[in-house]
């Protein structure tokens, strides 16, 4: 799970409208970050998923590194002002693709998001199945 930090503030300061063209190019620069095959989603909100299927440990750290730069270097243009967010929080979660509880594994993915935005933002964390 991707939580964008502080997205709320640009559609409390700028609008909907402009908040809804900073998503879009918050989209592209997450689509630089994966494979053709993965599969990115907008849950709702500030948060998005990225479903890596065969993807190793090594490789989503990688994805998860470019994620966080990405979005962190990411700006809109609106008129005069320059338009930017604190980053994201990113939590992972592994899980074999024959798994059932699928909607279990999201949740605890959310659960890591937050947990990688309580440790300082702009990180990822990976879900333990210990916690």
């Amino acid at each position: 799970m991707i939580l964008l930090n502080t997205f709320n503030r640009v559609n409390d300061t700028y609008g909907h409208v402009v908040g809804d063209n900073f998503l879009c190019g918050i989209t592209r620069e997450l689509e630089q970050c994966i494979r053709q095959n993965d599969t990115l989603a907008r849950m709702g909100g500030d948060e998005f998923a990225i479903l890596l299927e065969n993807c190793e440990v090594k490789k989503v750290i990688g994805i998860a590194e470019c994620l966080i730069a990405r979005v962190k270097k990411f700006h809109l243009n609106a008129g005069e002002h320059k338009i930017s967010i604190a980053g994201c929080s990113i939590g992972i979660n592994t899980f074999p693709s024959s798994h059932s509880y699928f909607a279990e594994k999201v949740k605890q993915a959310d659960s890591a998001c937050y947990e990688a935005k309580n440790n300082g933002k702009n990180q990822f964390y990976i879900f333990s199945p210990t916690e």
